[in-house]
């Protein structure tokens, strides 16, 4: 593709322009053909984004975050952050629910509770989290943090579906929504807010720029522009203007970093902030605020400036520098602090203690000790905790679970470790009673239609089957049946693997279940599915060559001993959190990302056994080494990777790289060695992530196609597939040629549209159909891009010499600018293709069967796409035929009828060899010819052959004269190939006629044509001399002698000859008197060749000066009368 490299290596910074001007066209992100996953009324639609393809309702939700009980009026509000709405229950006088009902009663963000549509922008909220009430004025604050704002809610008058906000902190009018910049009041992705009644201001955790915001509380209502004013105070950053992250190394009483969750004592006067990469809650005395103050007392790590590991009673579990701690709540009653531990707990702590770090915790809920830390679905556990709320009249604690999609009620006025759930919200059966076991998204169970995580897609070409793996939440691995042609014939899956049914969402630890299963690949000489099984550490082998019934049981594994392991390591034969598999189906091996190891294991499955080691190792130098780096050997977070057999390359995703490293592995493999290319960075250095054509942010699914020369990446956070070009090889750092899911190279946005992802996840590409799978993470999907196909089509046979036009056939599924080309082999001799219109067109030269690949182009702003097929054109010379299988004239028309034809005119003389036939009654007194050749000029499309007819003024019968065409030059016989010329006698007239034999008369000038005596010139009337020469005997027969053998030797005498043949050629022309010499000489010079000439033009041969076969016989016959 040397446009789209001509791109790449000449102006690659003007590809990072919105418009992408040098393709001339609008920027407008390209459309998918179809999707999956999505059905209104069974019915694919492109605008709903629900897990499951759930129905939204009143009860069920779509990843929970925060909750909030408003004492004074009696309400309960959840923000649901996967649907993109705040979900509201009105609650009895005591701040219980009424009986067992369980709905909600209305909704912010959404028309209604069974609305699946956006609502207007200004009312629109995009993954709400954090929530907070000021109960003097019923004023609700939303964190919407992927816009970047925090909205205010007037509920004074109570509720109503889809309310407009009256204020907004972070943007300057309801319709912003743009990453706030590091200022006084730009906010980016805020996790939560909380409303200070003692200073009546709201503090906001602004967890994109690692630092906590107070404001002034809403006092009026919108204005325009919004006027919430500028922050008050900063903390966690030294200035406004500043918005440094801190590492594991830099954290300290000053710093923050992402901050979550947020709480207010206001009998004590003390800030709780979540600090959630930091894994701590860190706490700031509001009596002394000032910006960059530091903290005064931390919990979950065992001093100010240190961060501990494990899952103890003092130390939050995750490693600090993930997500660890999500929320506080306080309850200023009891002086008692709540803390959401994502490792699936809440610590409770007693907020009074004067430990400055370390404070063990008094109590613990969703484990039964300090020690566990393992997600369930029970009454007791708890999976991903994310916010949580207090109500001090209840002395209930509501906790929202992001993977159990629920609210777990507990009642904390005395708190057993480990104790039950009281009541929940979320998961209701049919007959409206609360169920613990399930975690269904908005209420719904998954089915054989709907999506949920959906991570990598595979095909299997061999048995036609579509395989789609889906994450934490479903555990499972959707088979839907393909027809021969490797297409859905519809969107439901005919079989399930990880579950026992459709229904089924547990993860397991068996051989045949999952947890969390990521990336797949396929063997096709085997008909193995490799699967990496990532909470499990191992990767699963199943035998998928006849899928008769739902959950089956793998055959092998890699990572663990046997079935029911998942112990994580990093020696030769474990894996921790492996996320991605790929085969190499020419050495059998299948290479596997390690994520948390960083490093990628390479296993032989040629003699595969439960545990066996890996063979190989890259990203590290040694089996034993697991430490991230980012440089020409290491890894930093892999994600998915791709291996090209034929090129024998391997593409990887590094995430904590923000890169593609490409290794060459045509020299085979050593431990540690390095990558051979980047993409994302300049150098194997950097790791700067970005929005534009040459930078990547969170790679994460990557599929090569070797057809296209072309490497597609699903970039996670940039919600886009990004498309690479390997037509001239690699460059670092080389920018994208296209871009899928954006108008541009600069965009990142998400949304649910025929255009858009949230998040894209897996590829997977149909090389037989040309088309492009994508897994759409959080938008619940899959969608299909149909890509240019070039239809195959046989071309018209054309003809030598005459004019011939072929129209390819017109591409199928192209959006942009489209071009045509010959992309191997040649077109016939004198053809052309309109590189525009894709017609083939031109005169023919020469004749054959000519096979040619044609490569159809799409050229626009999502990329440079084409499709390669094999056409042949063949040139077949025309059909000459006779006109007519009979002729009649009368003796005195003089010339005869017999005529040659073609259908078009040519470009070429066409010529034929005609021969009198054994019907012939006539003799040479009725006819007569000079040459045996007919031809039709070119551009002609008739021709007479050149035959006389001969009055011989005798009374005679009708002669007949047969003719037949042969030998045909630059054409083909047709269907009339002989005829019979009837000669109609004239000479009975007036009772007898003349009967004396006269002298014949001459025939009429004729046009003849040879290949060796050139192109005939216009016919001339000039006629041989009506007295023959004198020949003696002896002259007679030695010069028909020699001319018999030139014409039998084809040595043709021409200027500069010398010779017998010669001698002959000058003794006829001197005996017609054409050559005025007395004796031949033997040289073929000026005299002689005009002598010729004369000749010719007397016997209407073209005058070329040269002898050939024409001229030739015509001096046989001339000697021989």
């Amino acid at each position: 593709m040397i446009f789209g490299k001509t791109i790449k290596l000449i102006i690659p910074a003007l590809l990072t322009m919105a418009a992408i001007l040098l393709l001339g066209q609008t920027a407008q992100a390209r459309t998918a053909d179809a999707v999956w996953g999505q059905t209104v009324n069974g019915s694919p639609v492109f605008d709903k984004a629900i897990p499951n393809d759930a129905t939204p309702n009143a009860f069920g939700y779509n990843y929970v975050y925060d909750v909030l009980v408003d004492e004074v009026n009696h309400y309960l509000f959840v923000s649901d952050n996967g649907f993109y709405r705040i979900m509201i229950y009105q609650l009895d006088s005591n701040n219980k629910f009424t009986g067992t009902d369980r709905a909600a009663d209305f909704v912010l963000g959404r028309s209604s509770l069974t609305s699946y549509a956006t609502t207007t922008a200004d009312k629109q909220l995009n993954a709400p989290r954090g929530l907070a009430y000021d109960p003097t004025r019923n004023y609700l604050y939303v964190a919407d943090t992927s816009n970047n704002r925090v909205l205010v809610y007037d509920g004074s008058n109570g509720w109503t579906n889809n309310e407009a906000p009256i204020n907004v902190y972070g943007q300057t009018s309801l319709t912003d929504i743009a990453v706030g910049g590091c200022t006084q009041t730009g906010l980016s992705g805020p996790y939560s807010v909380v409303y200070n009644s003692a200073s009546d201001t709201i503090f906001i955790a602004d967890e994109g720029h690692d630092r906590v915001l107070s404001f002034p509380a809403t006092t009026s209502t919108l204005s325009t522009p919004a006027t919430t004013g500028n922050a008050i105070n900063v903390i966690g950053q030294s200035s406004f203007t500043s918005c440094v992250a801190p590492t594991l190394t830099t954290i300290n009483t000053s710093t923050l970093w992402g901050p979550d969750g947020l709480a207010v004592n206001t009998t004590t006067n003390k800030l709780y902030v979540a600090d959630g990469h930091a894994g701590r809650v860190v706490v700031y005395d509001l009596n002394n605020l000032a910006d960059n103050m530091p903290a005064s007392q931390v919990f979950g790590k065992p001093s100010m400036v240190a961060y501990g590991t494990g899952v103890t009673q003092s130390v939050f579990a995750r490693t600090a520098g993930s997500l660890t701690v999500t929320d506080v709540e306080i309850d200023t009653a009891s002086n008692t602090l709540y803390v959401v531990d994502y490792s699936s707990r809440i610590m409770v702590f007693d907020a009074s203690t004067t430990t400055v770090a370390g404070a063990n915790a008094q109590s613990v809920l969703g484990q039964a000790d300090y020690v566990s830390g393992t997600g369930a679905l029970t009454q007791v556990g708890l999976n991903k905790a994310m916010g949580i709320g207090f109500s001090p009249s209840t002395k209930y604690l509501y906790v929202g679970e992001y993977l159990n999609v629920r609210v777990q009620i507990f009642d904390v006025a005395e708190i057993t470790n480990g104790e039950a759930a009281v009541d929940g919200l979320g998961q209701i059966d049919g007959s409206g009673n609360l169920v613990y076991t399930t975690n269904y998204a908005h209420n719904t169970a998954p089915s054989a239609v709907g999506t949920n995580y959906p991570r990598s897609l595979v095909i299997d070409p061999i048995h036609h089957h579509l395989f789609e793996s889906e994450g934490q939440l479903n555990n499972r691995i959707l088979v839907f049946d393909l027809d021969n042609s490797n297409r859905l014939t519809d969107s439901t899956a005919d079989h399930v693997i990880g579950q026992t049914d459709f229904a089924g969402t547990s993860a397991a630890t068996t051989a045949s279940g999952f947890s969390s299963p990521q990336q797949m690949a396929f063997n096709a000489a085997s008909s193995t599915l490799f699967v990496a099984d990532y909470t499990n550490n191992r990767v699963m082998i199943f035998d998928v060559s006849n899928i008769t019934t739902n959950g089956m049981s793998a055959i092998n594994v890699f990572g663990q001993t046997d079935f029911t392991s998942a112990t994580s390591g990093h020696t030769t034969s474990t894996l921790y959190r492996p996320n991605g598999v790929s085969f190499d189906s020419v050495n059998k091996r299948l290479f596997v990302t390690d994520n948390l190891n960083n490093r990628i294991m390479v296993f032989d499955t040629n003699t595969t056994t439960n545990g066996g080691p890996a063979i190989n190792v890259l990203g590290q130098t040694n089996f034993t080494n697991n430490t991230a780096s980012t440089n020409q050997t290491g890894m930093d977070n892999i994600q998915q990777l791709d291996y090209d057999s034929a090129s024998s390359t391997l593409y990887v995703a590094v995430r904590g790289s923000s890169r593609v490293s490409i290794y060459d592995l045509s020299g085979g493999i050593t431990d540690g060695m390095n990558t051979t290319h980047v993409l994302g960075q300049s150098n194997f250095t950097s790791s700067t992530s970005g929005t534009s054509a040459t930078s990547i942010y969170y790679p994460f699914g990557i599929k090569y196609v070797p057809e296209q020369k072309k490497l597609f990446l699903a970039e996670y956070l940039n919600n886009r597939v990004t498309v690479y070009d390997d037509s001239d090889g690699w460059t670092d750092g080389e920018p994208a040629i296209g871009v899928l899911g954006q108008a541009d190279f600069v965009s990142g946005g998400s949304a649910v549209t025929q255009s858009n992802f949230y998040n894209a996840t897996g590829l997977e590409y149909d090389d037989i159909n040309n088309r492009l799978l994508v897994s759409d993470l959080f938008n619940y999907r899959i969608l299909t891009f149909n890509l240019i196909t070039l239809p195959t089509s046989t071309l018209s046979t054309g003809f030598l010499g005459l004019s011939h036009s072929a129209s390819l056939p017109t591409p199928t599924n192209y959006q942009e600018t489209l071009s045509y080309a010959v992309n191997s082999g040649s077109l016939p001799t004198g053809l052309s293709l309109n590189t525009t219109t894709g017609v083939i067109s031109g005169t023919p030269s020469a004749t054959g069967t000519y096979s040619f690949d044609i490569r159809a182009t799409e050229t626009g702003t999502s990329g440079i796409y084409y499709d390669t097929q094999t056409f042949s054109i063949t040139i077949d010379t025309p059909t000459v035929t006779l006109t007519s299988a009979s002729y009649s004239a009368s003796e005195d028309a003089l010339s005869s009828p017999f005529t040659l034809s073609i259908t078009t005119s040519s470009a070429y003389d066409i010529s034929v060899v005609f021969s009198i036939g054994d019907s012939t009654t006539a003799n040479s007194t009725n006819y007569s010819y000079i040459t045996t050749t007919a031809t039709i000029p070119a551009g002609s499309t008739t021709a007479s052959v050149p035959l006389s007819i001969l009055h011989n003024h005798v009374v005679e019968p009708n002669k007949t004269v047969s003719i037949s065409i042969s030998s045909p030059t630059n054409a083909s016989l047709g269907t009339i190939t002989s005829s019979a010329l009837t000669i109609v006698n004239v000479d009975a007239r007036g009772g007898g006629g003349d009967t004396t034999t006269h002298d014949p008369i001459l025939p009429s000038p004729i046009t003849v044509v040879t290949p060796v005596e050139s192109v005939p010139t216009t016919p001339v009337s000039v006629l041989a001399p009506t007295t023959p020469p004198l020949f003696t005997p002896a002259q007679v027969k030695s010069t028909v002698t020699a001319m018999n053998k030139i014409l039998a030797t084809k040595r043709w005498p021409s200027f500069g000859s010398k010779g017998t043949a010669v001698n002959t050629v000058q003794q006829v022309l001197i005996n017609l008197k054409y050559l005025k010499i007395s004796k031949p000489t033997g040289n073929f010079l000026s005299m002689t060749k005009q002598a010729v000439k004369r000749f010719q033009k007397a016997n209407h041969i073209s005058t070329t000066g040269n002898v050939g076969p024409l001229t030739a016989a015509a001096m046989r016959k001339v000697v021989s009368k």
